[in-house]
């Protein structure tokens, strides 16, 4: 029987999700990447060695940090949990979906509603928003009754649901839009300026160039970067 490795490098994209970590808490791991063989999902290093065999019937992305969320199931009848870097389980599966985990939370799914969950399995925010991205610099964008707004670490409210979409915080600025206009704000939930085609400069930038980013806004003119007061 011919085995065939099928290599991507993302298998499951939420959509509007936000997948980048801005916090960097300890050394990250080595990453480990997907396969499928026969509809199995495991994963290998970056020199082809499986690591963890394919046993799993759908995954999410990268292996970057020390758990990382695994389905077992059909998609009729299916649930999500969370292995190690062995490929066994440390938080069995009992979601109806879960995302990785930034800055120590991760978005899960129960009775179609959304929550978050610590690196143990303890439900930190129970399940009560209509949809959750991850936590970015601090805050979540949750949708509550067809708005979003932002929550902190302990799921309150920061930023009233307000917005027809809100994006993940970048560099101290989230994009949100409102009917057909789209604009950044601050975490205070501030207006800072309107969005437009050439989008904002991210927080990396600031911190190449050792500005403080909650500071100074950086901006374009005329195809040229520079920077601003924020306030």
């Amino acid at each position: 029987m011919n085995t065939k490795y099928i290599f991507l490098p993302f298998i499951f994209f939420l959509l509007f999700s936000c997948s980048q970590d801005s916090t960097v808490l300890k050394i990250k791991p080595e990453i480990l990447y997907p396969i499928s063989v026969n509809d199995k999902w495991g994963f290998i290093d970056k020199t082809g060695k499986v690591i963890i065999k394919p046993k799993f019937d759908n995954l999410i992305g990268n292996f970057e940090s020390y758990i990382h969320p695994v389905m077992v199931g059909k998609w009729n009848n299916h649930k999500w949990g969370y292995i190690d870097r062995k490929g066994e389980f440390v938080i069995k599966p009992q979601f109806d979906f879960a995302s990785d985990f930034r800055e120590g939370l991760a978005s899960i799914k129960l009775n179609r509603q959304y929550g978050f969950i610590d690196e143990t399995g303890r439900i930190i925010i129970k399940p009560q928003f209509d949809y959750a991205h991850d936590f970015i610099e601090g805050l979540a964008a949750v949708k509550i009754e067809g708005k979003w707004g932002y929550i902190d670490r302990l799921g309150k409210l920061i930023i009233q649901p307000k917005y027809d979409y809100a994006s993940c915080f970048d560099g101290g600025l989230a994009l949100v839009k409102i009917k057909n206009e789209k604009y950044y704000i601050n975490q205070y939930g501030r207006y800072i300026r309107e969005h437009k085609d050439e989008g904002h400069i991210q927080g990396q930038i600031s911190n190449q160039l050792g500005i403080d980013q909650y500071d100074l806004l950086p901006f374009q003119q005329d195809g040229k970067y520079g920077f601003k007061n924020r306030y």
